[in-house]
Formats: C-alpha cells, structure tokens, sequence
C-alpha cells in the first residue's frame, strides 16, 4: 500500500517536472530567436558601422544573461509549484486510500456478519470474482482463487445444477434479475443452503461491443433453512394433533347423535315384533315403520360417510356445492350444538359451486365454529340467547362465507394476532393456538382466498348484539397454475 501511495506521489511531480521542461524549451526558443535576430543585425552593422560591433555583442550577452535567469527563476517557481500540488495529490490520495481501505474492512465485517458474500462474473470473459467471504461459505482457500466460472459449478449440489444453470442463462438471456435457493455439496461432503441474487449490467466497451456483467450475494442461510424446516414439521405435527383433537371430539358427537335414532330403531323394530305375535300388525303400520327405520338408518349411514370424508384427509381437487359442504359441517357438530344451547341460523345462497379441496374447507368452519362455541360458552350465560349467524354469497366472482356469534367480540389487543400459530388466550390444556392459524393457511394457501375477522354490532329480532364475525372470500376460478399449497 506504501509502495503505491509513493507512486500516486510522484506520478503529480513527475508531471510538473515534465511541464517544467517544455516550458523552459518554449522560453529558450523564443529567446534564441530573439539573439539569432541580433547575430543578423551584428553581421549586417560590422559592414556598416564597425564602432557599434562592441555595443551589439554587450546587447547579446545580455540577452544570454536574460535567459538564464529567466529558465533559473522558471524552473524553480514551476518546481515550487509542483512540491506544493504534489503534497496536495498526495493528501487526498492517501485520505482516499484510507477511507477505501476502511470501507473494505467494514464491508468485510459486514459479509462476516450477515454470512453474505459477493460476486461478479464477467460473461464476456466467463471470469468470476468472489469476495473474500465467499470463499469462507465455500469452504475454500482464498489465496488460491480457485473458485472460477468454470470450477463455480463443481461445489452445486447434482440436484441442484440444472436449476442454477437454467436461472443463470434466463437472468443472462432477459436481462432479469437472478434469485435462487439451491444447495451446495462441498469437498469435505457438507451440504449447505445458500440464497443468491443478482443483477445483470448491461454496457458496450471502446469497440462498441456489449459486455455483460452480473453483480450479486451470496448468503448462507443453512441455519435458517434448518430452523424453518424444524418449525414446519413441528407445526405439522401440532396441526396433525390437533385435528386428531377434533376428531375424537367428533367421535364423541357422533356417539351422542346416534343414540336418539339407534333408540327409534330399536323401538320401531321392537314394536313390529309384538304387534306381529299378537296378529295386530296390518301393512300400512309396516311400512310406516319400516320407513321409520330406513329414514334413521340414512341418517347413521350420512354421519359414518361425512366423519368419513373428513377423517381420510383426502387432497383432491373438484367441483362441490358450498351449500352441502355448509350442512355436512353443521351436521358433523350437531350434537355439539345442542349439547351447548346453540342456535344456527342459516342464509345461504343456493348453487354455488366452488373448484378446491372440500375437507380442508369443511376443517375452516369446523375451527372457526369451535371458537364461536368456546367463546359463547365463556362470556353467554346459559339460559341466554346463544347464536351462531352463517351467511354464504357470490360477491365480485367470490365465494363468501361469514360466520358470526354473539360472544361480545374478541379484545382489541388479541384481534390482530388471532391467525398467528401457538397464539391463544386459553389455559394450554385447552388449545395449542393453531387453530385458527391452520385454517388461515388452509384459506390463503390451499384455496387462495383470504381469511378476515372483525368485531360486528347487530339487531336480530330487536334485540342488540355484539360478536366476532370471520369472513372467507373463495375465488370461484382458482388459477390452476399456482401451487395451491403443499400437497404431502
């Protein structure tokens, strides 16, 4: 860094020294002329006057004694002149030097810190230049810069390179920004996970030709990569927890609900038997008791078919009616409605049809249910009105879907934070908070809908009332060419 700041130093003096010379030949030119002109007139007087000949040779040494001086006095201002601008070059170069030498020192740290490196690869001469960070990610010796453009590929993961490979070219090809996550395979064998982005600069040289350069990062973020996938699965397993919760809820439901036409059954069926021994039964009461039968029969065989559907997880996409899915819900937490004084009431705009995932829909409303029911039985005495309103229209090409209780509504600071997973404001033996946070996903990802909840003040038959009220909103045409979720 000396060496060259000496450099930087005399390259300024070298110049003035330079300067000084042509302007010292300029001068002695212009002075030698002067005295070849009185060399003429010397010769051309000592034919006609030889008594001025001493004169015209004292007016010659003269000027002889005017250019020396005159160089002298020129050479040492010029010289003077050139000390001072060279100090003055030398200052601000060596601040310059100083200030780039601290910013690089403090881009370095930065790096460090944020575990991010940096590149530019130069596509008309296929030369890639990595930072000194960039080496410590790939776990490569620096002072031997061999991680090139052509050994760059080698430390991809074999998965992986196609995919780099692709983005690359089409970041090149479109000039479009480049991003991607893909992995790294080391040499010792380690696999990593790195984020890299780019930009491509696109300018023409002296010659007029294009030259393509790419300036990007590259991060590593194995740890992050690492914590969010441990996160997930976590999350999976809590989800899968808790509708597993939900269905041995429903279990129970179900055993409720089929008591009362497990009773009529056997009470028909017990009937017909005696009125046959006392020869009492006539073909009408048969079959109206056989219809009897069947009728609760169908009722047993619905419940097993809709615990069913839910229960089997099923992901697959088709076409079904919102008003049935409404109903198949209702009915699967019908005994939990009676059990907890509840009344449903229902305005549901017929034949909307609704291209997605039924179960995961059903799931939605079975959540959002429980949190109205569990809300109304914490702040709804229990001779008191408890109501659950469930809406269902076509609005702007949406399906929309509004549940709403009259609990009193959910606290302002606990309302903005309701989707968020493990958020919840029960006792932990009552809920893990994923709930809601689970059908928010279901929602927003599975069907590419939104999902909002807001506090609503009402009158239902002159009386006034207050709740929350979640709101879907289902695009009836989902784009099919966007993943609709993770489809494990």
């Amino acid at each position: 860094m000396e060496n060259k700041n000496r450099q930087r130093f005399l390259i300024p003096l070298l110049s003035v020294i330079v300067l000084c010379v042509i302007s010292v030949s300029f001068i002695s030119l212009y002075l030698s002329l002067d005295i070849i002109e009185n060399i003429s007139k010397s010769e051309q007087l000592t034919y006609l006057n030889n008594t001025n000949k001493e004169l015209l040779q004292n007016e010659i040494d003269e000027d002889l004694d005017t250019l020396i001086y005159t160089v002298i006095s020129v050479m040492i201002f010029l010289l003077i002149v050139g000390i001072l601008f060279s100090l003055k070059v030398y200052k601000k170069i060596a601040n310059y030097t100083k200030v780039m030498s601290q910013s690089e020192k403090e881009l370095e740290i930065a790096q460090s810190v944020a575990n991010m490196g940096s590149w530019v690869f130069d596509v008309n001469k296929n030369e890639l230049i990595w930072s000194k960070q960039s080496y410590i990610i790939f776990e490569t010796d620096y002072t031997k810069k061999d991680l090139t453009a052509n050994s760059f590929m080698d430390f991809i993961h074999p998965e992986d390179k196609h995919k780099v490979e692709d983005n690359l070219e089409e970041s090149i090809k479109n000039h479009t920004p480049f991003y991607l996550i893909h992995r790294l395979l080391l040499k010792s064998g380690k696999e990593k996970v790195v984020e890299a982005k780019g930009e491509v600069v696109s300018t023409k040289d002296a010659l007029g030709e294009q030259k393509i350069i790419l300036y990007g990062t590259v991060q590593d973020i194995t740890a992050k990569f690492n914590k969010e996938k441990e996160l997930k699965e976590k999350e999976k397993l809590l989800i899968s927890q808790s509708k597993l919760a939900s269905m041995g809820e429903m279990i129970g439901n179900i055993a409720h609900q089929w008591r009362q036409p497990l009773s009529v059954i056997s009470t028909a069926s017990t009937g017909i038997i005696v009125e046959k021994e006392y020869n009492v039964l006539d073909e009408t009461k048969l079959i109206q008791t056989c219809t009897l039968i069947n009728d609760n029969a169908q009722y047993l065989s619905k419940t097993i078919d809709d615990f069913r559907n839910f229960a089997k997880g099923e992901r697959r996409k088709k076409i079904f009616s919102l008003e049935d899915d409404i109903d198949s819900f209702l009915h699967l937490v019908e005994s939990s409605i009676v059990s907890h004084n509840i009344t449903i009431i229902k305005d549901i705009q017929k034949d909307i049809q609704i291209n997605g995932y039924e179960n995961e829909l059903t799931q939605c409303l079975i959540n959002i249910f429980n949190n109205a029911k569990d809300a109304l039985n914490e702040n709804v005495i229990k001779n008191e009105n408890r109501f659950i309103f469930i809406s269902a229209f076509v609005e702007d090409n949406y399906a929309v879907i509004k549940i709403k209780d009259n609990a009193g509504g959910i606290k302002n600071e606990v309302i903005d934070h309701i989707f968020e997973p493990y958020f919840t404001t029960k006792h932990k033996s009552l809920g893990t908070g994923l709930g809601l946070h689970m059908t928010n996903n279901l929602v927003v990802n599975g069907m590419n809908g939104t999902i909002t909840v807001e506090n609503k003040e009402y009158e239902y038959k002159n009386e006034h009332y207050k709740g929350a009220e979640f709101c879907i909103m289902i695009p009836l045409e989902i784009d099919s060419k966007k993943d609709l979720s993770n489809e494990e």
